[in-house]
């Protein structure tokens, strides 16, 4: 059985769902993927996020355009608003550890994307969350 919404799930299974959600974030934004019509289904047993329906998602290719940076922004805002408030320190401990496992294996995000992570999260370029 599978639900939209993260409050849905039990809340053992909530944090798991706020984890996964976090790093497909992280991942698709080194891979220069967003989709403007995120379709969360997620597992009231195991809490995995599936995401469907990607026929909207697109590769941003770089120099990115104002188009572009306006799509990422909206990708993000996307993402960060399927995490309740009280996981919102959860889900940017693990966007941060993702980045970290990303550049430990040489993958960096883009200047504009961290930006529009940054001023979107309280994700901050010292590894730090603010709060």
């Amino acid at each position: 059985d599978t639900v939209a919404s993260v409050m849905e799930v039990s809340p053992s299974m909530q944090i798991r769902a706020v984890e996964q959600i976090s790093h497909t974030l992280v991942q698709m934004l080194a891979a220069n993927i967003v989709t403007i019509d995120v379709q969360p289904l997620i597992s009231k047993v195991t809490g995995d996020v599936t995401f469907i329906d990607m026929t909207e998602a697109q590769v941003l290719s770089q120099p990115y355009s104002s188009l572009d940076k306006v799509l990422m922004s909206s990708f993000i805002s996307e993402m960060v608003n399927l995490v309740p408030e009280k996981y919102e320190v959860i889900a940017f401990r693990e966007m941060l550890n993702e980045l970290h496992d990303l550049n430990a294996k040489g993958i960096d995000l883009s200047v504009e994307a961290m930006d529009l992570l940054q001023s979107q999260t309280f994700v901050l370029d010292d590894g730090n969350i603010s709060s």
